[in-house]
């Protein structure tokens, strides 16, 4: 998740060290042919190196695939990710959006609720076993976008880092 209280975000934009101006990561829920694309979008610090923030996305990556997460924080998220969806239904608009959606995908009207009970009963130790499974080399682009001309603060440059891919 992208929040400035997420992992990523405080580990790699706060302190003396910092070498992101932001952090977050995204994940698609719903496909109808299989498995999404996983990535992680970071924007250099000026004067920073690009090696060493993707090392330090790496390396929290890594911690979650060997040390997991503790529960408080997986509670947090899902609590968070589970509270941002049913305040997305509160809009008419967007009730729509996700009947359409699940229409067009071929999946019942009630997907979405189904993946937010799922959700729910995330557990910390499958957490470890997918960032174990999936997040190694042989399924990682590295991308970095560079800017043409010349960057400003109004105009900074944003990279995407890593995205993981089936």
């Amino acid at each position: 998740n992208g929040h400035e209280g997420a992992r990523l975000n405080k580990a790699l934009t706060e302190g003396p060290l910092a070498v992101a101006q932001s952090v977050s990561a995204y994940n698609g829920t719903l496909n109808r042919s299989g498995p999404n694309f996983f990535y992680v979008q970071a924007a250099l610090v000026p004067g920073q190196l690009m090696a060493d923030l993707e090392a330090g996305i790496r390396k929290q990556i890594q911690l979650i695939a060997t040390d997991g997460v503790p529960p408080e924080e997986l509670n947090r998220v899902k609590t968070m990710w589970i509270a941002s969806r049913v305040f997305e239904s509160d809009s008419l608009r967007e009730q729509a959006n996700e009947l359409g959606f699940n229409w067009v995908l071929g999946f019942e009207h009630d997907a979405q609720e189904r993946l937010l009970d799922r959700i729910a009963q995330v557990t910390a130790d499958q957490v470890k076993a997918v960032a174990a499974k999936y997040f190694g080399d042989n399924q990682l682009t590295v991308a970095q976008l560079l800017a043409s001309g010349k960057q400003t603060p109004e105009r900074p440059i944003r990279l995407p880092v890593l995205g993981r891919h089936p």
